[in-house]
C-alpha cells in the first residue's frame, strides 16, 4: 500500500516484538518505502493485551493528531482507548479507520481455554466492543467480517475491500505438467493462520492422492513445529522451505507453477 500511494507522507508505527523478529529494521524499511517508527509496549498479563505505556509509545500517541488519517490494525483495546483519548484531548480532526486483519478483533474464546479465562473474557468482551465501536470507520477484508459487523449493529462506516494482489503478467512462466504442487506461505501461527486446519487438510489430501505435493514457507510461533513434523511424516509430499527472501521466492515461482 505504501508503494502504491505515491506522493503521500506515510509513517508506519509498530510495537517492538523481540520474540518474533524475522527481518531486520533496515530490511523492513526497504520493503515499506515509507517512514517507520518502533515503540515499546507493556503487555498486560493474562489478557495479553498491549498498552503503549513507555516513553516511545507516548511519543507516538502525541504525533497522531498531525495525520489526516490513522489506519489501525492492532486490536489491543488499551491501545485503541489511548489513541481515542489522545485525539479527543487534542481536538484532532484525524480520521480513524480500524482494519480487521485479526480474527480476535472481537474475542469469542480465550487463547488458553480454562474457567478463569472464560469468566474474564465474559467481563472483558462487552468493554472491548464498546471501545472498538467508538471508531467510526471499519475496513472489512472479507464477507464474514462484513456480516459480523452488521449483525453486531455497528453504526459506523463499513468499507468492504477484499484482499488483492498486484502482479505483472510474465509470459515466460509455463505450467509444470509433471507435478501438482500446492504452495502455502505465511506466518506459521495456529491461532491467526489456522495451521491446525492446514495440517488436517494436507493429511486427508495425501491419503486420497499421493501425487499431490505441498511446499510451505514461513516461520515463527506455534505452527512451525507442526509443519516440521508434517514434513518428516511425508518427506516425499511435504517440503518445508523455512523463511525465505523475496528473491528466492521469485526464483522458485519461475522454476515451477504453484497452485494457490
Amino acid at each position: 500500500m505504501c508503494k502504491r500511494l505515491k506522493g503521500f507522507d506515510i509513517t508506519v508505527f509498530s510495537y517492538e516484538d523481540d520474540k518474533n523478529v524475522r527481518l531486520s529494521k533496515s530490511e523492513i524499511k526497504n520493503l515499506l518505502k515509507a517512514k517507520l517508527e518502533f515503540f515499546r509496549s507493556f503487555t498486560i498479563p493474562i489478557l495479553k493485551e498491549r498498552i503503549p505505556l513507555s516513553f516511545s509509545g507516548l511519543k507516538v500517541l502525541s504525533k497522531l493528531n498531525s495525520f489526516d488519517s490513522v489506519y489501525i490494525t492492532d486490536p489491543s483495546i488499551p491501545t485503541i482507548f489511548m489513541i481515542l483519548t489522545f485525539l479527543k484531548l487534542k481536538k484532532a480532526k484525524t480520521k480513524l479507520i480500524f482494519g480487521i486483519h485479526d480474527p480476535r478483533f472481537l474475542r469469542d474464546q480465550p487463547q488458553k481455554n480454562n474457567i478463569f479465562r472464560k469468566l474474564l473474557l465474559h467481563i472483558y468482551k462487552p468493554i472491548q466492543k464498546v471501545v472498538l465501536f467508538k471508531i467510526l470507520n471499519m475496513h472489512a477484508l472479507n464477507s464474514f467480517y462484513l456480516k459480523l459487523l452488521e449483525k453486531l449493529n455497528y453504526n459506523g462506516n463499513i468499507y468492504y475491500i477484499p484482499n488483492f494482489l498486484y502482479y505483472t503478467k510474465n509470459n515466460k512462466i509455463k505450467p509444470n505438467r509433471n507435478e501438482f504442487i500446492v504452495l502455502f506461505g505465511g506466518r506459521l501461527s495456529i491461532y491467526h493462520k489456522g495451521l491446525d486446519f492446514l495440517i488436517k487438510i494436507i493429511d486427508k489430501t495425501i491419503e486420497r492422492n499421493k501425487n499431490i505435493k505441498f511446499h510451505i514457507f514461513g516461520s515463527g510461533e506455534d505452527g512451525q513445529k507442526l509443519v516440521e513434523e508434517l514434513s518428516n511424516k511425508y518427506p516425499n509430499n511435504v517440503k518445508y522451505l523455512g523463511f525465505i527472501s523475496i528473491i528466492k521466492l521469485k526464483m522458485s515461482i519461475l522454476m515451477q507453477v504453484y497452485i494457490l
